[in-house]
C-alpha cells in the first residue's frame, strides 16, 4: 500500500468532512486522527469519500446581498458561514 493519505487532507464521512491530523500506516491499516472529532459512529466497511464537499449556512444573507449594486455591478458583503468545513 502507498501511503496517498496525509496530514492536511480532507476527508468525508456520512455527510460531514473531516481533517485528517494525523495518520499511521501498518501494512493496509491506517489509523487516522480526524479534527473536528467524529460525530457518528464508525463501522469496518463504512464509505469514506476523499472528494468531500462543503456543507454550511450562511448566517446573515443580507448583508452578503447588500452590495450588490442594481447596475449589475457584483460587490457583495463579507459572509459568515456556520459549520463551514472543507
Amino acid at each position: 500500500l502507498q501511503p496517498n493519505l496525509g496530514h492536511g487532507h480532507a476527508i468525508g464521512l456520512a455527510g460531514t468532512t473531516y481533517g485528517v491530523d494525523d495518520i499511521e500506516y501498518s501494512g493496509s491499516l491506517a489509523t487516522i486522527t480526524v479534527t473536528p472529532p467524529l460525530r457518528k459512529d464508525v463501522a469496518a466497511g463504512d464509505f469514506l469519500s476523499f472528494r468531500p464537499v462543503m456543507h454550511a449556512v450562511c448566517s446573515d444573507p443580507s448583508a452578503f446581498k447588500s452590495m450588490f449594486d442594481v447596475s449589475g455591478v457584483i460587490r457583495p458583503g463579507s459572509i459568515t458561514f456556520v459549520e463551514a468545513l472543507i
